[in-house]
């Protein structure tokens, strides 16, 4: 009776363990709490950050043939698990002067938002090991609000 007992807990503690892990097919990738991200072509880069309202990891998926931008992050301030923006989300890197996506939380009871902004384009005419780009905190969702503090990272190839 005492081996069925433990038996069983070890068959549940397998069972609970293996279903933490992230099953994905050959073109997909396992990223942090989303299941599964697809490759479609992209090449991923991704970086831990603690900048305000972006406070675990952010991961790109760059497409040069497009010249597209798919950011992914990982947030326990919002939380939010999954593609920024929407389902099929992609930044165009030949439009606009600057590319970015931003993320809303709230500072001390005072809504902020954290905009991550690609301002250098030069850097995809190949692909590249590092991606660089900046963090901005701002008093709201308009670009052009006051910026309260920023900071340069790095996204590393993955």
């Amino acid at each position: 009776m005492k081996w069925i007992l433990i038996f069983q807990i070890c068959f549940f503690t397998i069972s609970c363990c293996k279903k933490s892990d992230t099953d994905c097919s050959s073109e997909e990738i396992s990223y942090g709490q989303i299941d599964c991200v697809k490759k479609e072509g992209y090449t991923f880069y991704e970086t831990s950050v603690n900048f305000y309202c972006l406070d675990r990891s952010i991961l790109f998926g760059l497409d040069i043939e497009k010249s597209e931008i798919s950011p992914y992050y990982i947030n326990t301030l919002n939380p939010v698990n999954q593609e920024i923006l929407s389902n099929r989300g992609e930044i165009n890197l030949k439009k606009g002067i600057y590319c970015g996506f931003n993320i809303e939380c709230s500072i001390g009871n005072v809504p902020k938002v954290t905009w991550v902004i690609i301002d250098d384009k030069e850097q995809f005419n190949s692909i590249p090991e590092v991606i660089k780009v900046k963090l901005l905190l701002k008093e709201s969702v308009d670009f052009n609000s006051k910026t309260l503090e920023e900071m340069d990272i790095e996204l590393k190839k993955r």
